[in-house]
């Protein structure tokens, strides 16, 4: 038994180091806080029908009837890496309290070790994923965003402003989809 836990620490810590060390030449390049997302520059984003998705449209949707735009929560991950699975619970949560302001939470699978659209389509059944996930069936996100681990999050404004972007989420995180949607039920300031 000793040895079984053993080896489950060393698989988990495996699978971690694996997700840390994911993009290495990429990370620090990509988006900083401040600029505009590069939505417009992901082609060959699909959905898990495998249908292509307008990223630059859905990721930054126009304002609706009352002016409001929300703001989304781009969260990059992979099937096989532990720490993205583990955030699955958070990011439902997130989803179902914040989703009513205006938040849209958005699962985009990676091209990395393997990972295909069938195995991403899998994993977030069998996870219970309750928001959008969507495929970068090109492997363009993680050079544009700078993606150098998983899972890593971006905070985009209504107006696709990157408020914030890091390796798994910070422990501030409500304070920080609060603070893009602005008070009240809409989310409009």
């Amino acid at each position: 038994p000793q040895g079984a836990c053993l080896m489950a620490h060393w698989l988990t810590a495996a699978a971690v180091a694996a997700c840390a060390l994911l993009a290495p030449a990429v990370a620090g390049a990509g988006v900083k806080i401040g600029e505009a997302a590069p939505v417009a520059l992901l082609p060959g984003v699909v959905d898990t029908e495998g249908q292509p998705y307008d990223a630059a449209r859905s990721l930054v949707p126009a304002p609706d009837a009352a002016g409001a735009r929300g703001a989304t929560l781009l969260v990059f991950w992979a099937s096989w890496c532990h720490p993205c699975v583990s955030e699955i619970p958070v990011l439902n949560e997130l989803h179902r309290f914040y989703g009513k302001r205006g938040l849209r939470v958005v699962g985009m699978g990676v091209r990395e070790g393997g990972e295909t659209l069938e195995g991403i389509k899998k994993a977030a059944m069998a996870h219970g994923v309750t928001y959008p996930v969507l495929f970068d069936s090109e492997g363009r996100g993680l050079e544009l965003f700078g993606v150098g681990a998983l899972p890593t999050s971006v905070l985009l404004s209504g107006t696709g402003v990157i408020l914030w972007n890091g390796p798994a989420l910070p422990e501030d995180i409500t304070a920080r989809i609060a603070a893009a949607l602005g008070p009240g039920e809409s989310g409009t300031k």
